[in-house]
């Protein structure tokens, strides 16, 4: 049997469609145990939900929160807690992307709905009213990281550890990047918004670390072939960015 330690694991919708939110919650702190840096979650923004789980809406709502296979509505509260009954875990950040601001968001389903629509469709779905829904203070996506490599006292840390903390603060590609909201954030003795830029600073030396770093040294670093190649083609848009 090898002995190698399995770096990290990634949860990317996947804990939605779990039995029950309790067997979710196992899941995510069974697979911490049996890896070395982190933990990755992606998945959809459960929190203030505008129905009821398990039965049919009876208003507005979004679109997932009505899928069959969306058996556990995993929200920040639930991820929290699994990040935290994980002993090793040194640091973690949640964040929530895609701020909704009203009906007219093609997220948001009407009474009547089909089951298992992803999108509003003005010609299979009811009509809708255009009005505010910035007071239930909504969200498209749900992403968090959590690291159990020792970092506090590092001035650089490890690169994998780096990118599981970078793709939360990014975000989704492309979309709502200034649309989003911390939701939790624990370092050391920081938490909230020091939290998130003692991560953010951390995160960027590391990366400037191997951006500078010579192909000798990354040959010794990265074993792994394939790797290496995506490492190198993040450095090589690196050099055509700056």
């Amino acid at each position: 049997m090898s002995t190698r330690k399995i770096r990290g694991n990634t949860y990317w919708h996947v804990l939605n469609r779990a039995p029950t939110c309790d067997v979710a919650e196992k899941m995510w702190i069974k697979a911490a145990s049996l890896v070395k840096s982190f933990s990755s979650f992606v998945g959809p923004a459960h929190d203030r939900e505008l129905s009821v789980v398990g039965e049919e809406p009876t208003g507005y709502h979004r679109s997932w929160e009505n899928w069959r296979l969306s058996t556990c509505h995993f929200n920040s509260t639930m991820l929290e807690r699994s990040m935290k009954a994980t002993s090793k875990t040194t640091a973690y950040i949640i964040m929530n992307y895609g701020r909704i601001d009203s009906t007219d968001s093609e997220i948001i389903l009407p009474k009547g709905a089909k089951r298992d629509s992803a999108r509003y469709d003005p010609l299979k779905h009811p009509p809708k009213e255009s009005f505010s829904l910035v007071e239930y203070d909504l969200y498209e996506s749900m992403f968090g990281c959590a690291i159990y490599d020792n970092i506090e006292n590092k001035r650089k840390i490890p690169l994998y550890s780096a990118l599981c903390i970078r793709h939360v603060l990014k975000g989704p590609k492309d979309r709502f990047v200034k649309m989003n909201k911390v939701v939790a954030c624990s370092f050391g003795n920081y938490t909230g918004s020091e939290c998130v830029h003692m991560l953010s600073i951390k995160v960027m030396e590391t990366l400037e670390s191997f951006y500078k770093a010579d192909d000798n040294s990354l040959r010794r670093t990265y074993c792994s072939m394939k790797v290496r190649r995506i490492l190198n083609q993040v450095k090589s848009k690196r050099m055509i960015e700056t």
